[in-house]
This record gives structure tokens, C-alpha cells and sequence, in this order.
């Protein structure tokens, strides 16, 4: 399964399908064919599905490859499975610890008085290990030859309380049951067999608590060619007398024992999977040998004579066999010879490198252990342990540079601790793989490691090293490049202009809608390009990216400051504010930051650092912009608009904000963007809600053709005739009103602002009698109000324009209320008494239309279909 190299190694972006981030661009523009997200395929995979011969395709970087997939069963997956088995039939019960002796084990610890006299001491026996043949194969079974090897490292597995060199402390005595070097213990490796199967078995050199370290297990069970005779444990090998021969395997505890001993994160060190198969690397056939002896650097064989040679003679000699065996040393080349001779079988090769690594890797540890032991016969020097360390630094760069070329994720990302393990250096590992196009992945892993998250020795802002790694992903993989300069604050602070001329030459190259990707567009920014480039990304794009970077724009407050927006956030404030403002509320939807959080960072970033009036004006555009686009979001997503009030502080004052900038904006209009049309549901009119009718027969609407020429003053009337509006916006409104004579709509501000009452109707008969009508049918059937329309507009002069607005509303109560009511509102007088009969016909007719509905479907409901 291929895997392209400019495609970013697990860059994970797509928020429009993470439910953790809501992306207000994405939904505002769901219904634009250009900017909608297609998702390929549309078929959702199980999470642990895998690709016969690619690998999962979770860990993957291309999925493209329309191999035989297979889906993981848990039932399956429960099946225990026997390391290195074949098919034999289960004939082994164990019980691995620790835990309390079987019921019918009798075991007791008893102490030798001379071994600590004077003292008591309180033993417990435990159970670590328990094994028996299954009744149904006892008649012809029987476990054997055990064998017991503890597996000791130079350095402590436990801390020692000491006084002084060599001196314990008469606090923590020795304890008699445990060696001198017991602190150095790492594991035991137990070895036992059947007739024809060996087992293998892994025991801690200390217990530890559950879930810490390997614990008991079975590691391995070894398949025997013929029954055995004998076994012996070398630290890397095993070697098995049977009928026919000697066979020698490779041994599983070196596996285990470094993870018992070694705090493996795959990040600064790593050892080769448990999973690896057993070696058969020796089948030597013999006659007649019973006894099998190891020694430094023998394997001795014993065999007794044939019978036909004991009956013709009057002696009965036994042979012995002395067999040389190869160093550790020759062991591991001669593994990497065959690896070599099967570098065309990947999964053999692997094999043989993991096995040469462990072996070297186990024979370094025991080298340093002998060499601070000192047995007699033996002679360590520095040049022996130095020969060693070189080998297994060769090892592990051998295993770096194969994961480095593997496909699966998990795999590649396997050479950047094998790398860090073989001590070459950071400029020697890029330069062994820079040539080649394209780029191995585990190069690609390596070099992310590398500036994400360096170990203590290695530094990106080295001149060579820096250079190094932008131009080895300039030239080969510029979509990593672009990956890391986002997401690394050292890459981008350093060697900026030869990033930026990567980036840029890649940017020029536009595509036939002439817009660039957004990721490089915001990285060349980042690297101190022009902000034009945040002008020709797609809106849905760029704002799926920045959300997933939304660190970018915050610069962290010190210690004499406070938080504020980064000079990259000002930057797509100034050259995209309205994709600026919806990730501002996006940010607040996804409970990253509050309103009065980033209401506190507008004011403090873009209101208090003034450099001129036009820049204030126009940060006081996005500010409306901001507060605009909050509580249109708020409506637009809530199901109940009722529901949303009270509001609570942050967006009290929030409202109460948005309303003096939209006060200021009647005598000095905001420059800036603004929303555009195709984003949104309704116009400037219809912002916040619909707007009372009346106000349209208020100046300056009354006269105006075009409505749009006066946006400020319709959303501001949208807003103070919303659900939003309270008392304290009331009172702002109606304070600028009386400070601000003659601003353009103070008459419907000022009745805006009242609350509803006699002496708003009184003011619309002297001002704006025409509009008596429509603000009483706007307020329903209050009576009160209805009455004191009709008697204000009573006492006004005779004028056409008064006469003709009492008869509007004489006809429109006379449709509103029922005659016995309407009686009630009218004066007395000959010349009132034609609304009450109209009053009357209407409401009969009301009633007549009312009856034959309900007859109509009385006859419906009886009919029978």
C-alpha cells in the first residue's frame, strides 16, 4: 500500500466530522457547491479492520489499495495461542502467580539457626508457577528435566539502602533468604518438558505490583523433532538432546527479561516484539546419547556404546563429544549473513535481525555483569564490552534502517528509537536516506520525532541540523514541512526564509479556481509571508484548519501581561475577518474559550492598541462583526429562541455592546466587512427576528424605496424588537436618543426604547398618527391601548392626514373585537355607529364560515370509506 510523501504522515484535520469542534464557516455554507466537503467513499469501516498484505489501514497513511479485507472477531481473538507450537494436543494445566499454594501442596519455611542466630524470621510461601499433565495423558507423559537460570544485569532493579560502599544499613539487614546480589536479579528463566514439547517460562526477579512489568508467563513452547533426553539454557540459546540428535533454538527470555528490566516506550527505546517465531538454527544428529553438559565454551555430549559393540567386548566405553561452541559474537554475524541471504523474504529477515539484535543485545548485558563478577576463569576487559556495545549499536541501526521503510505506521515509526539507540547522530541519520524520492516514511516519522519531541542530545536549532531537515522536506515532502512549521514554534523561528521560499514556490502554482491549500498558506504566514495568501483558501478549508491549530492565534500572557491575540491572528483579522470572527465563535460553540473571554481579547488586542482613526474604526467593525455573528449563531441553533433568556452576563454585556455600536454606527457608520448575503437566512431587517410592522410607517422607512440604504438602524431595530431585548437596552437606547437629538430614526427609537404605555400612542398621534394602526395590531387586543390610540388621535386638529388615520383605525378595531366589546371602545355618537354594524356582519360571518367547517367535518368523520 502505497503512500504518498506529500501527503502529511497522521495529520488529522478534518473537523468538520469531529463532534468535539463546532466549525460555524463549515455550517454556514453547507448549501455552497464550492464549498462542500465530499467524503470519499461514504462506507464507515470497522475501526480494526486490515488489509491482506497492507496492513491496517488505521495505521496506514493510503487506503487506496482494494486488497481482501479481514475483520478481527473478538471470540477468535480470545483463543489462547501457543508461541511457537504447532498442532499438538493441549496436555500441560498451569497455574501462574503469584498466589497461594494449591490446597493440596503442604509447604512450610523453616530456618536454619546458624544462618541468622538470635533472630525469628516469618516466611510465606507463594506460588509462582504450577503445572501438571493432564489426567488422560499421565499414563504416557510426564514432566522433567527442569531447568533454572536467574538472568543477572549490572545495573539495580531495586534501590539498595546503603551506608557506605558495600555496607548495608543496620536498619534494613540482610535478609537470609535472598542473595547478596539479589538487588541485581532481573528475571528466572524456568525450563521444563514433556517427552516432546519444552516449556518456557518467564518469572520476574522481584514481585511487583498487578499491572507493572511482564509478570509469570509462559513465553514459549518448543516442538521437539523426537522425544528428549536432556536440555541446557545458554543466556541466548537453547539446545535439546533428543533420540536422533541435537537441536538448538533460539531462547524467548531475552524478550521479556529487557521488558521486565527496561522502561520501553518505542520513543528512546525499544526491543523487538514478544511475537517473534522461535529459531531452529541447529539439527546435528547423534547415536546413543544419553547426557548433555555445557560448559564455558564447550557442549559436551555423552553416548554409550551400541549393544552389539558391549556384547563383543569385555569393556563398555562411552564416547564423549566435545562440541566448540561459536561466540556470542559469531553467533550474531552469522544470523545477519542468513538475514542478508533473505532480504527478499521480509518477514524472515526481520526475523533474523530481531534474533541477532536480542542475542548481542542479551550477551551485552551479561558481559557487564561478568566483567564486575569477576568468576574465576574468566577475564573481561573494556575492548570486549566496547566490541559488543559496537555490535548491538549496528543492530539497532540495521532494525532502524529496515522499519524505516516499512508502509504501516506503527511499523515505520519503529526506527526512530532504534536510531537514537545506535547513537548515530542526528545530521549521520539524515544523511543515510535524503537522496531518495520519495522519502521513506520512517524518515518522514524520524524527522516529526525529531522537531516535536526531541530527546535530551538532540537540538533542531543546530545551523546543519535545521538546514538539514527543510531541505530534505522542501525538495521531497513539502506537506510535512508545511505539517511541522505549524505545529513547531523551533522550526518556525528558525531558517524562516528558506522555508518560506519552499512554501511560496509551491503556492504560486495555482489551480484552475485560483486557490491554494490552506495549510501552506498559513505556514507561509507563519514564516512571515504576506497575508494574501489567507484571502485565496476556500473559507470551509481554511477555517477546518485553523480550528485544528486554534493555538496559533493566542500568545500565552507572561508574567507582566495578560493573554492576548497573536500577531498571526491579526493577520487574518486584517485580510479574512469574516472567517476571523466565525472561529472566534466557533472557539466559544466548542467550549474552548467563553464570550467574555474573547470579548476581553477583542477589546484588549484590537479596541486598545489604536494606531489611527481609521484603525479604529475598523477594529470597532469587527468587534460588531464579532458580537453579529454570536447571536445570529445563538438563534440560528437554538430550537427555542424563548428559552434562550435571561441571558447571562457575559452575554448581557455582550448584547449591551453590540447596541452602543450600533448607536454610534446612526452618526458616524462603520467601515469593514460584513456579512455576506449568502450566508445567512435573512437580511439586516430580519437579524435578530422580524421587526414591528409599524416600524415601516416610521421615518425615515416610511419614505424611503430602499429599506437596505439604512442597515444599521434595521438591526438595531431587529434587535430591540427581539426576545433579547431588556430593560437595560431600553434605557441605553433611550439615553443616546435624548443626548443625540434628531439622529436618524429617533422616533422609533424613542418608541423602541418605551415601554408599552399610553404615552408611546400619544407620541405616535402627534408625530406619526399614520402609524397608530399598525403598533396597536402589533401588540394584540389590549384594549387599553386600542382606546387610547382612539382618543389621542380624537383630540388631534382636523387634518387629512389625521382624518384619514382614525378611520384606519376605527376599520381595524372593528375586525379586531367582537360588537360588545367594540361598544365599549367607541364614543358615543350617530357617526360611530356604522364601524359597530360592520363589526357585527364581520363577526357573523366569522361564525357562519366557523359553523359550515365544523359541519363539514362532522360529515367527513361519518362518512365510511
Amino acid at each position: 500500500m502505497e503512500s504518498s510523501p506529500d501527503k502529511p504522515v497522521s495529520y488529522k484535520s478534518s473537523l468538520i466530522r469531529n463532534p468535539s469542534f463546532c466549525n460555524v464557516t463549515a455550517r454556514r455554507r453547507t448549501d455552497s457547491s464550492s464549498e462542500r466537503e465530499v467524503i470519499q467513499g461514504g462506507i464507515r469501516k470497522h475501526p480494526n479492520h486490515v488489509t491482506l498484505g497492507g496492513g491496517s489501514s488505521d495505521d496506514d497513511t493510503d487506503s487506496s489499495n482494494p486488497g481482501i479485507e479481514k475483520i478481527p472477531v473478538p471470540l477468535v481473538e480470545k483463543t489462547e495461542r501457543e508461541l511457537g507450537s504447532v498442532s499438538t494436543p493441549r496436555i500441560l494445566e498451569q497455574m501462574l502467580g503469584p498466589c497461594p499454594a494449591p490446597p493440596h501442596l503442604q509447604l512450610t519455611v523453616s530456618l536454619v539457626p546458624a544462618a541468622w542466630s538470635g533472630s525469628s524470621l516469618d516466611g510465606e510461601a507463594i506460588t509462582l508457577v504450577y503445572a501438571k499433565i493432564i489426567e488422560e495423558e499421565r499414563p504416557h507423559e510426564q514432566l522433567r528435566l527442569l531447568q533454572m537460570s536467574p538472568v543477572y544485569w549490572r545495573e539495580f532493579r531495586i534501590k539498595r539502602d546503603r551506608t557506605g560502599a558495600g555496607q548495608t544499613s543496620p536498619s534494613m539487614p540482610h535478609n537470609p533468604l535472598q542473595s547478596i546480589m539479589y538487588s541485581h536479579l532481573m528475571s528466572v528463566t524456568v525450563m521444563f518438558s514433556s517427552v516432546h514439547e519444552g516449556y518456557l517460562y518467564h518469572i520476574p526477579g522481584h514481585i511487583r505490583r498487578p499491572g507493572k512489568g511482564v509478570g509469570v508467563q509462559r513465553i514459549a513452547t518448543y516442538p521437539f523433532t523426537s522425544p528428549i533426553l536432556d536440555l541446557v539454557l545458554e543466556p541466548s540459546l537453547l539446545h535439546a538432546l533428543t533420540e536422533t540428535g541435537l537441536e538448538t533454538y533460539t531462547l524467548r527470555s531475552g524478550y521479556h527479561t529487557v521488558r521486565e528490566a527496561e522502561a520501553v516506550d518505542n520513543k528512546n527505546n525499544a526491543c523487538p516484539p514478544t511475537s517473534t517465531p522461535i529459531c531452529l538454527i541447529g539439527l546435528r544428529p547423534f547415536i546413543g546419547v544419553k547426557k548433555l553438559l555445557l560448559a564455558n565454551t564447550r557442549l559436551v555430549l555423552i553416548a554409550e556404546p551400541a549393544e552389539t559393540i558391549v556384547s563383543q567386548s569385555d569393556t563398555n566405553n562411552w564416547t564423549i563429544y566435545s562440541l566448540h561452541l561459536p561466540s556470542h559474537l559469531d553467533l550474531y554475524k552469522d544470523m545477519l549473513t542468513v538475514a542478508d541471504m533473505n532480504a527478499g523474504a521480509p518477514h524472515g529477515f526481520l526475523q533474523l535481525l530481531c534474533e541477532a539484535h536480542m542475542v548481542v543485545r542479551t550477551w551485552l548485558h551479561r558481559l557487564t555483569w561478568l566483567q564486575v563478577m569477576k568468576p574465576h576463569g574468566i577475564e573481561i576487559t573494556q575492548q570486549d564490552i566496547d566490541l559488543v556495545k559496537q555490535c548491538f549499536q549496528e543492530s539497532c541501526l540495521r532494525l532502524a534502517d529496515h522499519y524505516m521503510t516499512c508502509k504501516g505506521s506503527k511499523q515505520n515509526k519503529l526506527s526512530i528509537p532504534y536510531f537514537r539507540m545506535s547513537k548515530l547522530s542526528t545530521s549521520e541519520v539524515l544523511q543515510r536516506n535524503n537522496s531518495t524520492s520519495p522519502l521513506p516514511l520512517g524518515l518522514i516519522k524520524y524527522i516529526e520525532e525529531l522537531v516535536l519531541n526531541p530527546a535530551s542530545d538532540e537540538n533542531i536549532l543546530d545551523a546543519a541540523v535545521a538546514d538539514k531537515i527543510i531541505s530534505v522536506l522542501g525538495e521531497h515532502s513539502l506537506s510535512n514541512l508545511v505539517k511541522l512549521v505549524i505545529a513547531s514554534p523551533a522550526l518556525r523561528g528558525f531558517k524562516t526564509r528558506q522555508t518560506l521560499d519552499f512554501i511560496e514556490k509551491d503556492l504560486k502554482n495555482f489551480n484552475n479556481e485560483f486557490s491554494v491549500e490552506a495549510s501552506h498558506a498559513i505556514a507561509a504566514v507563519l514564516v512571515g509571508g504576506t497575508g494574501d495568501w489567507m484571502s485565496m483558501v476556500p473559507p470551509v478549508q481554511l477555517s477546518t484548519t485553523l480550528l485544528a491549530h486554534y493555538h496559533l492565534l493566542f500568545d500565552p500572557g507572561t508574567k507582566g501581561s495578560q493573554e492576548c491575540f497573536s500577531e498571526f491572528a491579526i493577520t487574518i483579522r486584517l485580510n479574512v475577518p469574516v472567517v476571523f470572527v466565525e472561529i472566534c465563535v466557533s472557539l466559544i460553540e466548542s467550549k474552548l474559550c467563553s464570550l467574555g473571554q474573547i470579548l476581553h481579547l477583542l477589546l484588549q488586542t484590537f479596541m486598545s492598541i489604536v494606531t489611527s482613526p481609521t484603525a479604529a474604526a475598523d477594529n470597532a467593525g469587527i468587534l460588531q462583526l464579532f458580537l453579529e455573528t454570536y447571536f445570529i449563531e445563538l438563534i440560528t441553533e437554538s430550537s427555542n429562541i424563548k428559552a434562550l433568556v435571561p441571558l447571562d452576563a457575559d452575554q448581557q454585556q455582550a448584547l449591551l455592546t453590540l447596541v452602543r455600536s450600533y448607536l454610534a454606527g446612526l452618526v458616524h457608520p462603520l467601515p469593514g466587512p460584513v456579512l455576506d448575503d449568502s450566508i445567512l437566512l435573512s437580511g439586516p431587517a430580519d437579524m435578530f427576528g422580524p421587526r414591528h410592522e409599524y416600524l415601516d410607517f416610521l421615518p425615515p422607512f416610511n419614505t424611503l424605496e430602499n429599506k437596505q440604504t439604512e442597515p444599521t438602524l434595521l438591526k438595531l431595530q431587529s434587535l430591540l424588537s427581539s426576545v433579547f431585548c431588556d430593560n437595560n437596552c431600553r434605557e441605553t437606547v433611550s439615553r443616546y436618543v435624548d443626548e443625540h437629538q434628531g439622529v436618524i430614526g429617533e422616533l422609533s427609537l424613542q418608541v423602541l426604547s418605551q415601554p408599552v404605555s399610553k404615552e408611546a400612542t400619544a407620541l405616535l398621534s402627534v408625530t406619526c398618527p399614520g402609524a397608530l394602526t399598525s403598533y396597536c395590531k402589533t401588540l394584540g387586543k389590549k384594549s387599553d391601548i386600542w382606546a387610547a390610540s382612539l382618543e389621542a388621535l380624537l383630540t388631534q386638529p382636523p387634518n387629512p392626514g389625521n382624518h384619514q388615520a382614525l378611520e384606519n383605525l376605527l376599520e381595524e378595531m372593528s375586525r379586531t373585537f367582537p360588537p360588545d366589546h367594540l361598544a365599549e371602545l367607541l364614543p358615543a355618537g350617530d357617526e360611530f355607529q356604522h364601524y359597530l354594524t360592520e363589526s357585527k356582519r364581520i363577526h357573523q360571518a366569522a361564525k357562519m364560515q366557523a359553523l359550515i367547517v365544523a359541519t363539514g367535518q362532522k360529515l367527513l368523520e361519518s362518512l365510511t370509506l
